[in-house]
């Protein structure tokens, strides 16, 4: 069965988000749209070097701060933040972001 289409209205959603986090200057390497089937929803995978570098919990406070700054009131919990794959998973074909 094929996954459900992702909705227009989602998607700005996710624009927005991707914009605000220009606003805290947070580094994106990569993001993709991931149907997740358990949960019957797309999540936002972003990638940044600052989940690694400022850890998990600076990094979702700067998120939380992007979308105060940028007045994004909607639900926003489809965002998940991760840290960049290496180049090692790159090269084996092991990274499911692009």
């Amino acid at each position: 069965m094929a996954d459900p289409e992702l909705s227009s209205g989602l998607r700005e959603l996710g624009d927005k988000v991707l914009a605000a986090l220009n606003i805290v200057k947070m580094p994106i390497a990569s993001y993709k749209w991931n149907y997740v089937p358990s949960l019957n929803q797309y999540q936002l995978v972003i990638q940044t070097p600052w989940y690694h570098e400022k850890g998990p919990d600076t990094t979702r406070r700067a998120l939380a701060d992007a979308l105060q700054k940028a007045g994004i009131t909607e639900p926003t919990g489809f965002v998940v933040l991760k840290r960049p794959e290496t180049k090692t998973a790159q090269a084996n074909g092991l990274a499911s972001i692009q």
